[in-house]
């Protein structure tokens, strides 16, 4: 390896790799190659794999990058590929450390379309999915969406929303769950049966008694100060959850 190509290896070079032209899965690996990827020059790499990448769905990180290559082939878009400088992935194959969507000049137009995240009233664009999620808890009607995704203000990482939903226990003024209903907290939205609610600071009182958030049933207990439910909506979602959509 000469000079040039070590310093290149040390540094772990981020460089635009142009409109993906091959995408396959073996082993759980993703393999891919790019119009303009140039030839890999990692020690390990085999010579007739030194034009493909390989992105493992083993991990979180990696199916999060796999999403966003799909998302590049969709927009027929560009991805920076920032190389880990090793074949861990796939014996011959150099593994990518970091992907992200990259402007492509030579595209023209394209009918191509993107999956973006939006919020509920399906017009606000929050951003561009990577990786979305549902956790549902079988016994009960309640549980947690995650959306992964990537937004024009940029950062070292993606961005993800979790709103948990159904999983309020309302706290009750007297026993027997009677009088105002609050929350233990204040100022942070709770998606409980289509609507947000939360705690009003400025509207704190003394409650006896809890409804649980999954069998709704009542339980007396000591004292304990609750904040009044209001509604509101969430700061990102909007007056519902957020929605996944093509563009």
């Amino acid at each position: 390896m000469n000079k040039l190509a070590l310093l290149c290896a040390l540094c772990s070079p981020l460089t635009i790799a142009g409109p993906i032209t091959q995408i396959e899965i073996e082993n759980n690996i993703v393999l891919f190659s790019t119009s303009s990827m140039a030839p890999s020059t990692v020690a390990c790499v085999a010579e007739n794999k030194n034009q493909l990448r390989s992105v493992s769905l083993d991990s979180h990180s990696g199916r999060a990058m796999y999403s966003l290559l799909i998302t590049a082939v969709a927009k027929q878009q560009a991805v920076a590929v920032t190389s880990a400088q090793d074949c861990a992935d796939l014996a011959g194959v150099e593994r990518v450390q970091s992907l992200r969507l990259a402007p492509n000049t030579n595209a023209g137009n394209s009918n191509a379309r993107s999956i973006g995240l939006y919020a509920s009233d399906g017009i606000t664009r929050i951003g561009t999915l990577v990786d979305t999620a549902h956790y549902k808890n079988s016994a009960y009607d309640s549980g947690q969406y995650r959306w992964t995704y990537i937004d024009d203000e940029g950062g070292v990482d993606y961005k993800t929303l979790n709103i948990s939903y159904n999983n309020a226990e309302i706290q009750h003024e007297y026993s027997g769950c009677r009088g105002r209903q609050g929350l233990s907290t204040h100022g942070v939205p709770v998606y409980h049966h289509g609507k947000y609610i939360m705690g009003d600071k400025n509207a704190p009182f003394t409650s006896s008694a809890d409804r649980n958030a999954q069998n709704y049933s009542c339980f007396n207990r000591q004292n304990k100060t609750s904040y009044e439910i209001i509604e509101t909506e969430h700061p990102i979602c909007g007056a519902g959850l957020c929605l996944v959509k093509e563009d």
